[in-house]
């Protein structure tokens, strides 16, 4: 049930950084600046990796592959608030893991991302863009991912 909640409360998030997206981000950016938003989005990344390098053990060796691969893809990205979309729909990903099977999750993450950037197009101050719709499903993928191999049911066998 909670995972229910907190699937429905990040697709309230999405969309309404969608909509309200621009005008937080300049109201962010003129009381702190742009550099310590970057730094803030930035932190929350690696905090939330770092959540999952704990959370991880042997049998999520490719997880702790990737990781290093999200962080630098998300420094890659110029625009601080582009990295969002790593937090966004990392978590959009892996709720959804929760929820659906594998393959309906990322069905689910890639509609979402879609509809996201068809609602972005139409609205007066911002544009829908293929690339970002590669950045939510690269980072959709990475959360369904994480989830479905660090949550993996583990067996244990008793030598006696």
């Amino acid at each position: 049930m909670k995972f229910k909640l907190l699937w429905f409360l990040n697709l309230f998030c999405i969309f309404t950084l969608s909509t309200f997206g621009r005008n937080i981000q300049e109201w962010i950016s003129q009381t702190i600046g742009r550099s310590i938003l970057s730094w803030i989005i930035s932190g929350v990344i690696f905090f939330s990796l770092g959540f999952l390098f704990l959370k991880a053990n042997v049998k999520s060796f490719l997880v702790l592959l990737l990781i290093p691969l999200v962080l630098l893809l998300s420094w890659l990205v110029p625009l601080p608030e582009e990295r969002l979309h790593f937090i966004t729909f990392g978590f959009l990903g892996f709720f959804s893991a929760k929820l659906f099977s594998f393959r309906v999750a990322l069905l689910v993450c890639g509609l979402v991302s879609g509809l996201d950037e068809l609602y972005q197009w139409y609205l007066p101050n911002r544009v829908g863009e293929l690339r970002d719709v590669v950045l939510n499903l690269a980072a959709s993928f990475f959360g369904v991912f994480s989830n479905s191999h660090l949550h993996r049911p583990t067996f244990s066998r008793r030598i006696s």
